[in-house]
């Protein structure tokens, strides 16, 4: 997988808790959160801030 530069420089931004967690609330849902900001999702489930940082989110029964 090839990476361009814009990429490149997107992923070198320093991602810490603080910037993840004003990433994850412009997102409603988890899902939605991964697809449209894959690289602040995965610094936060890495570092486990997830369930902290998408405590905001609405949580979708599947049983429902």
């Amino acid at each position: 997988m090839e990476i361009n530069i814009n990429d490149q420089l997107f992923i070198s931004r320093k991602w810490n808790k603080y910037k993840c967690k004003e990433e994850a609330l412009k997102y409603n849902s988890k899902p939605e959160y991964k697809q449209k900001s894959q690289y602040s999702y995965k610094i936060a489930y890495l570092n486990g801030w997830l369930d902290e940082i998408c405590s905001h989110m609405i949580c979708k029964n599947k049983h429902n």
